[in-house]
């Protein structure tokens, strides 16, 4: 895999300031910001579009913060009341845990369990404060800190995986404002994002042919 952050290497508040986009995001139902890590102004353009926005969902998966651990968690705290959901995968999941200073084992060679992903996701939103969204090939968590929900992965032949997290993220934030409880929207993401693995011509799938592949999964 080749990568290039390109701009949102460097991507600021000033890229967001005209009078035309802070009308957008003053409107804007949702704010999610991605890819934090590869952006060095991630903490200063979050806190601005989530500051401009108050009428929105805020949410953000930040990727790979290997070595910006520590940064993105006091980014997070400082934003920590205006933030809705932090969505991670069971990477960053126990990227955060250790720095936070957490045991969290979400490897495939510890053989985690539901109830692993579940705890991992209920000890970080109890430490951070922030909703977490956690998402992982065995399944889904949501928790509050204090409240946790979670639904199993679909058993799919992957036929790819670069682009799974992107989905499921895009469905869980359609289902927060579709208002559908923890259990159906983490159910819903999860469809989403394995119709979206096992398509052979790596296209996001429909609404349409993601309830018809919930249909089929019963």
């Amino acid at each position: 895999m080749l990568h290039d952050a390109g701009d949102s290497a460097d991507f600021g508040p000033d890229r967001i300031n005209s009078i035309q986009e802070l009308e957008i995001l003053q409107k804007a139902k949702a704010v999610a910001v991605v890819n934090w890590a590869t952006n060095s102004k991630g903490p200063q353009l979050t806190d601005h579009v989530f500051r401009k926005s108050p009428k929105a969902l805020h949410f953000i998966d930040p990727a790979d913060i290997k070595k910006r651990e520590q940064e993105f968690l006091h980014s997070l705290k400082s934003i920590s009341e205006i933030t809705n959901v932090l969505s991670i995968n069971e990477n960053e999941c126990n990227c955060l845990a250790r720095e936070i200073g957490l045991s969290c084992q979400l490897t495939h060679s510890c053989g985690y369990k539901p109830a692993d992903v579940k705890n991992a996701a209920k000890n970080l939103a109890a430490k951070i404060g922030v909703d977490i969204d956690l998402h992982t090939i065995k399944g889904a968590a949501w928790s509050n800190g204090k409240e946790t929900d979670y639904a199993n992965a679909f058993k799919v032949e992957p036929r790819r995986a670069t682009g799974a997290g992107d989905c499921w993220n895009a469905a869980d934030i359609v289902g927060h404002l579709a208002g559908l409880d923890s259990r159906e929207r983490l159910t819903f993401a999860n469809a989403y994002a394995s119709s979206y693995v096992q398509n052979i011509y790596a296209e996001p799938p429909t609404i349409k042919e993601t309830f018809e592949f919930l249909d089929s999964a019963g």
